[in-house]
């Protein structure tokens, strides 16, 4: 909880609406009723959802995601994924930059680099 409630209270929120909207953007990601549980006993999954709630609290309008599935399996793989598609269907601006191939499966659009060329894998050009 105090990690997702951080940057809200940075940013001035009172501390009763931070606790409030940190609450609803784990509940948001699964893991509501782990709130006050201690990082160290949280699985890596886990970890990576409450860096993605970290990054939509607030009402971010733009979230990028830097191989966010790296350290995952890909059941906890597709979790995230697909709460970034959520984050994506709610009008959120969702780029990812991954080696995971099966994020195209959830992607509006997609371009790959190899060798230091972009290209479209979407029709829809560069």
């Amino acid at each position: 909880m105090e990690n997702v409630e951080l940057p809200l209270r940075a940013q001035g929120v009172e501390p009763k609406s931070a606790v409030r909207l940190a609450m609803d953007s784990l509940d948001a990601v699964g893991l509501g009723a782990l709130a006050n549980r201690m990082p160290a006993k949280l699985s890596g999954g886990q970890r990576q959802r409450v860096g993605i709630a970290r990054a939509l609290v607030g009402g971010r309008s733009v979230l990028v995601a830097d191989e966010p599935t790296g350290s995952l399996d890909s059941a906890n793989s597709r979790a995230v994924f697909g709460i970034l598609r959520e984050a994506a269907d709610r009008g959120i601006c969702v780029i990812v930059a991954s080696h995971d191939l099966e994020v195209r499966d959830y992607a509006d659009r997609s371009i790959q680099m190899r060798d230091g060329v972009l290209s479209a894998n979407d029709g829809a050009g560069i």
